[in-house]
């Protein structure tokens, strides 16, 4: 049976790390009836210096497209959505009407990805 994750990458335009990781922290109990935190990870972003970068990597309990919508609901409002045959992914940006859940984010992204049933042949 394939495995599926989901990934949520979050760009908060802070200095303050700390802030970041308190963030982190509230955005893994918000799903955590829904999916299993694998890897967390919270730096500088190297790009952008200005920008601190959250990356959750959450393996979903059960329903995974379930899961997929209820973080991005949670997580804001005004995403754009698209899908392939293995991913789904949400991206959000600022803007008037869109609102997120943590300040001063300026780029958001949750990606649902499903691994080929083919990958394991090669």
């Amino acid at each position: 049976m394939p495995s599926t994750i989901i990934l949520v990458r979050v760009f908060v335009e802070t200095s303050q790390i700390e802030l970041c990781e308190q963030a982190a922290v509230s955005v893994i109990s918000m799903f955590e009836q829904c999916v299993g935190l694998s890897r967390k990870s919270i730096n500088t972003y190297w790009k952008s210096p200005q920008y601190i970068e959250i990356f959750l990597e959450f393996i979903p309990k059960e329903d995974s497209d379930a899961a997929f919508q209820h973080i991005v609901d949670e997580l804001g409002q005004g995403w754009n959505f698209r899908q392939s045959s293995l991913e789904k992914w949400a991206v959000w940006t600022p803007s008037e009407l869109n609102k997120f859940s943590i300040s001063d984010v300026r780029w958001a992204s949750v990606d649902l990805i499903q691994e080929s049933p083919f990958s394991s042949i090669m």
